[in-house]
């Protein structure tokens, strides 16, 4: 696997990830957040302390799951292999972001509670810096300096 398609590929599926979850949001607040409503309209609603403990779930089970996946990746023989168990790893990590992020917007949808909103950009800031990077990459995945220049460093 060479650089391009790796590194491209990597990069284009964390950008429709992101943009898919922020488009999703922006629509649901402009269609049923509009009006000004209350952060908190129910305060003993089940579904919001359900999304508000799976964000901060998921928030932890990313920097759990990824640096144990990576720590894996790097053990691989050969460097399609490691490029491929980092794609695999980093898929994960923004899978479980991402779902946490759909459940605060359809609880919102759902209960009109903005505090569903308040967990959703706290993810989407744990989300962004995880944007893919060929030095980070590098140093993660431990690459000697052939493999370096094989992915473009």
């Amino acid at each position: 696997m060479q650089q391009l398609p790796f590194f491209t590929r990597l990069r284009v599926l964390f950008f429709a990830l992101l943009f898919g979850q922020t488009i999703f949001a922006a629509i649901a607040y402009f269609i049923f957040g509009i009006e000004d409503a209350p952060i908190e309209k129910t305060s003993n609603d089940v579904l919001v302390y359900f999304a508000v403990f799976y964000s901060v779930t998921a928030m932890g089970a990313g920097y759990v799951l990824k640096p144990r996946l990576v720590k894996n990746a790097a053990g691989k023989r050969n460097l399609n292999e490691k490029l491929k168990a980092y794609t695999t790893a980093s898929l994960i990590h923004w899978a479980v972001l991402e779902g946490a992020n759909l459940l605060n917007i359809i609880v919102f949808i759902i209960t009109d509670n903005r505090i569903s909103l308040v967990f959703f950009l706290a993810i989407l800031l744990v989300y962004i810096p995880t944007k893919p990077d060929l030095r980070k990459i590098a140093e993660e995945l431990n690459l000697s300096r052939e493999e370096g220049k094989a992915i473009g460093i």
